[in-house]
């Protein structure tokens, strides 16, 4: 499945890639966010938490990336979830895809 940047902040886009990826699981919890489990285990999740309105997409990182990527516009300790080294990536992030 590819995948572009921009699929991934639609809910639509996130939750089809999401359930693409071998044994994951998606709900609908806390209000509005669609998190992505692997077993119990939350791995990334799609939400309004502190945006006013848009969608950001908060996924957990090292502690090397969590410092690196806070540098980018755009780019956001998550809410709720910072102190576990958690990002929270917003539109308009200057992000590219690997090739």
């Amino acid at each position: 499945m590819t995948v572009t940047f921009d699929d991934l902040m639609h809910r639509a886009g996130f939750e089809a890639f999401a359930l693409s990826l071998p044994g994951t699981t998606l709900v609908h919890q806390w209000g509005d966010a669609s998190v992505a489990k692997l077993g119990d285990r939350i791995f990334a999740l799609l939400s309004g938490w502190g945006t006013q309105g848009q969608l950001g997409l908060s996924f957990k990182c090292s502690a090397l990336a969590f410092d690196l990527l806070g540098d980018l516009a755009q780019v956001r300790p998550a809410p709720y979830l910072a102190r576990a080294q958690w990002v929270q990536v917003l539109p308009g992030a200057p992000l590219t895809p690997m090739t």
